[in-house]
């Protein structure tokens, strides 16, 4: 098995193909042209924001959908050199005997590295394309196991009980051991699947800022007038039928106590200001008490861009879903990030687009007594307990490693979201504890107001006086710039 691309790349001014068939390329480049021109028509002057911010698809498609052998890929928006854009595709054909849902369900480490190696790449302001090429062609040792014949070969005639109109009371059907058990009802569901949607094409993502994670099962590929919604979301609006993938149920997150300790909830306040010397607020927060998200981000580039950039960082996040599991909750918040980070890097290489935005982001997580911060830029979070101010973030800006309280700062940042290909967020974990207050504010409250004083107001017994106050205090130091203060206090 080999495996192929076909699409664009930054570094390259016309279309790259490498072990890809002559029967998929026909299928696959008309169906992507008459599909990319209909997105732009469907979604008009928003067109290119919502291609660049859409998520990586992963398919599966039965034989006869592009061509006669089934195929998996993975596909990425993408642009050439020129500002051209199109979709970059790594695909591969597998044997006939393949099983598809197996293609679907077993092949998480050969995506999971095609992803990151064609994200990384087109993350890149230099590309060396025959290396990337090399390990295009090595994604293929993780497919070894897809490529065999299925393990166990399920009788012909173990179809008719998916035929059955209910006349039949029960089925049995030997199975060799209990292993062959997940194998037999792969077979079952690829059947199924593919005498209802003949042929069978099944699509999945993890989503992006604005597409949650999805599955698509399609006959054939998706209709050209459809194809919007794989890069907005919108499902309804670009013409698909969606189902719930899951029962919504009231329960209490399984981290989210600790045992013999009273269930801590955590209430917030925010405000965010223009202030005195700004035409526009580059500031945007975030408060999502009810999964324990909270968010200040200050942009950079100024006018629109820095305030797109800052409002990109804070809707991305805005956006998440509840997640059972702490640490599922961070590495979402964590990705989100990331994925915002590598468009508002792909834009500032656009054409179009020549200056560069960014944005500082400091996100609060908290579950039951758990706290955990990212951060990038000078926007800071504080802790305020017992009377004792901590700074939990250090600034990423010159000299400010051990960083002097009042002491005056350089406002030049050397990390934030969107000034280069690899952002690293810094993380702290600890705890939580009645009656903490953490202050998430941008650089316009602190380059105004000395820590020292920013006690004064944490100590306050309502916290929405305690932001009004700071913002006031702000804009009668002169506010040179933007403000925003976010309050989130832990309570019963």
């Amino acid at each position: 098995m080999e495996v192929g691309l076909y699409g664009k790349l930054p570094s390259h001014g016309d279309f790259l193909r490498r072990r890809t068939s002559d029967a998929f390329v026909s299928v696959w480049d008309a169906w992507l042209q008459e599909s990319m021109a209909a997105s732009r028509s469907a979604l008009g002057e928003r067109w290119l924001d919502v291609y660049l911010t859409s998520p990586a698809w992963r398919f599966m498609g039965a034989p006869g959908t592009c061509g006669s052998a089934p195929v998996i890929g993975l596909m990425v928006p993408s642009v050439d050199r020129v500002g051209r854009y199109f979709p970059l595709t790594v695909v591969t054909e597998l044997p006939a005997s393949a099983g598809l849902i197996a293609a679907v369900t077993g092949t998480a480490p050969f995506f999971d590295r095609a992803e990151r190696l064609v994200i990384d790449t087109l993350a890149a302001e230099q590309v060396d394309f025959e290396s990337f090429d090399e390990r295009v062609i090595r994604l293929a040792d993780d497919l070894v196991s897809v490529s065999l014949p299925a393990r166990v070969a399920l009788h012909p005639g173990a179809a008719a009980m998916l035929n059955d109109d209910g006349q039949t009371s029960g089925w049995h059907f030997p199975i060799g051991s209990l292993e062959e058990l997940t194998p037999c009802f792969e077979q079952l569901l690829s059947h199924r699947l593919s005498t209802l949607y003949e042929p069978l094409m099944v699509w999945w993502t993890a989503g992006s800022s604005i597409v949650e994670p999805s599955c698509l099962i399609v006959r054939g590929l998706p209709h050209p007038e459809t194809f919007a919604a794989l890069l907005e979301g919108a499902w309804a609006r670009h013409h698909w039928q969606s189902i719930p993938a899951h029962i919504e149920t009231d329960r209490i997150l399984p981290d989210a106590l600790v045992e013999g300790e009273t269930p801590l909830r955590v209430r917030s306040a925010a405000a965010s200001d223009v202030g005195r010397a700004r035409a526009n607020n580059e500031d945007a927060f975030v408060e999502r008490p009810e999964i324990g998200l909270w968010v200040v981000a200050d942009g950079l580039g100024g006018h629109s861009d820095g305030e797109m950039a800052s409002r990109m960082v804070c809707d991305a996040l805005a956006d998440l879903v509840p997640h059972p599991a702490f640490e599922d909750l961070i590495d979402a918040a964590y990705a989100r990030v990331q994925e915002v980070n590598a468009h508002l890097v792909r834009r500032a290489g656009d054409a179009a687009h020549a200056d560069r935005s960014g944005s500082t982001v400091a996100v609060l997580l908290v579950r039951g007594t758990r706290c955990v911060v990212l951060w990038a830029g000078d926007s800071r979070v504080y802790r305020w307990r017992t009377g004792r101010l901590e700074q939990v973030t250090r600034d990423h800006s010159p000299g400010a490693s051990d960083p002097l309280a009042g002491q005056e700062r350089s406002h030049t940042v050397t990390r934030a979201v969107g000034i280069h290909p690899q952002l690293e967020l810094d993380v702290y974990r600890g705890d939580v504890q009645l009656g903490d207050r953490f202050l998430l504010c941008s650089d316009g409250l602190t380059r105004a107001i000395p820590d020292a004083r920013l006690g004064e107001w944490l100590e306050r017994e309502d916290i929405g006086a305690a932001v009004e106050g700071l913002i006031r205090t702000t804009l009668d130091a002169g506010a040179p710039d933007n403000v925003t203060v976010l309050i989130a206090e832990a309570c019963t």
